[in-house]
């Protein structure tokens, strides 16, 4: 990275601050932002409209709802449109309770054996979940499913989604899906009623936290191809996947359980997948273009021993690099990234120098460099066996970047 950087190691680390406050304990998303760095950083940069195009489980659009700034999220995950969208969207009791004992009344009195969505076999429904669970799942499934509204249908998909991951026989606190092992599930024990009382519940009461009319988008798309006009927004606050699903973060899988239960088909989730970075096949990979980058350059060159991780750098930092244009089309005054670095063949990526220096080709400069430890967050770190190309992610850089002259 240039000389004329500066980094600055300040208190970013909130090891003591509740990070999941108001509408962001909803639902649960893998890797996410935590809350208080969205607030601090739109504190920083004091957008006027706001957007995240990786928006995950929605932190920086819900601090920006919060903060009553305009907001728009874009992810190409299914998943992360339902968290956002019912974390952006006020709801009371009294326009979801009728519903509700409707939704719950129709699961205690029907007990369906049959699976509701045809693809069970293809999400593998009948390993992740308890036989004597399928029942109330099915009719909850079934309910939702048939949900006219769209407000209350992303509601109760949302509180339903939560249900599932609670019930399902999953260890909560790995990056990657894993069954419980035989002496966790003699001792995993759930009711799903219960649990989606409570979870409705506790979901209506973080909504009362959202200003009674919020102003939030959100779509299902490609962050490389974004439906905005040029200069549409102030300020780009996001955090980028650090590499592709095969190496790094699997938010596709981490949505496999849930995705089922709300009907979404295998298919349609494969061809959501397909708008990630890095996605790439034998027809595709010739279309990647290696970005111009003297740090990406060097990668090249130590991996370049393993053909496969060489392709795999190559299409996901191809990917970034549209995906930086795009950012820098639609916005005009600040664009803040958060990222850590990554391994890829035992190579450690510095994927800070690698996005400013792909900034640096369309003219746009590091105005601020900052640092931050990370405590908690969740990803593959050096040492652990059990994870094949993690990476030791214990700091974070948030490069600030402003597009006025």
């Amino acid at each position: 990275m240039s000389k004329t950087i500066q980094e600055n190691i300040l208190d970013f680390d909130f090891k003591k601050s509740d990070t999941r406050y108001g509408p962001h304990g909803i639902h649960t998303w893998l890797a996410a932002m935590i809350p208080p760095l969205a607030k601090k950083l739109i504190e920083k940069t004091k957008p006027t409209n706001l957007l995240d195009p990786f928006s995950g489980g929605g932190t920086v659009c819900v601090e920006g709802i919060l903060n009553k700034i305009p907001a728009t999220a874009v992810d190409a995950n299914p998943l992360s449109y339902i968290i956002t969208k019912a974390k952006t969207t006020p709801l009371t009791h009294s326009k979801t309770k009728d519903l509700f004992e409707e939704i719950k009344n129709d699961a205690t009195n029907n007990d369906f054996t049959e699976f509701h969505f045809p693809d069970y076999k293809e999400y593998r429904t009948e390993y992740w979940f308890k036989e004597e669970h399928f029942g109330p799942l099915n009719s909850l499934a079934r309910s939702i499913y048939e949900i006219k509204n769209k407000k209350l249908k992303v509601f109760f998909q949302c509180v339903f989604s939560a249900t599932v991951r609670d019930v399902s026989l999953t260890y909560r606190n790995e990056i990657r899906l894993r069954r419980l092992e035989p002496k966790d599930l003699v001792k995993f024990d759930r009711d799903v009623l219960k649990t989606f009382e409570t979870r409705y519940e506790k979901t209506l009461d973080r909504l009362k936290e959202l200003p009674s009319k919020s102003n939030a988008k959100v779509i299902t798309g490609d962050v490389k191809k974004m439906p905005f006009k040029n200069n549409e927004f102030s300020t780009i606050i996001c955090s980028p996947p650090y590499g592709d699903e095969r190496n790094g973060v699997p938010y596709f899988q981490f949505t496999k359980n849930m995705a089922y239960w709300l009907g979404i088909p295998k298919n349609d989730l494969e061809s959501y997948k397909k708008n990630v970075l890095g996605w790439f096949n034998k027809e595709t990979i010739l279309e990647k273009h290696s970005p111009e980058s003297k740090t990406f350059r060097k990668l090249l060159k130590d991996i370049k021993s393993n053909q496969k991780n060489v392709n795999e750098a190559i299409s996901f930092y191809s990917d970034y690099n549209i995906a930086l244009q795009e950012m820098s089309r639609v916005t005009n005054d600040k664009i803040v990234i958060v990222i850590g670095n990554r391994v890829l063949n035992k190579t450690i990526v510095n994927n800070a120098k690698i996005t400013t220096e792909l900034f640096e080709n369309l003219g746009i400069k590091l105005s601020e460099h900052l640092k931050r430890d990370l405590p908690s967050k969740r990803i593959p770190r050096f040492g652990d066996s059990k994870i094949v190309e993690g990476g030791q992610i214990d700091k974070e850089d948030i490069l600030i970047y402003s597009l006025k002259k």
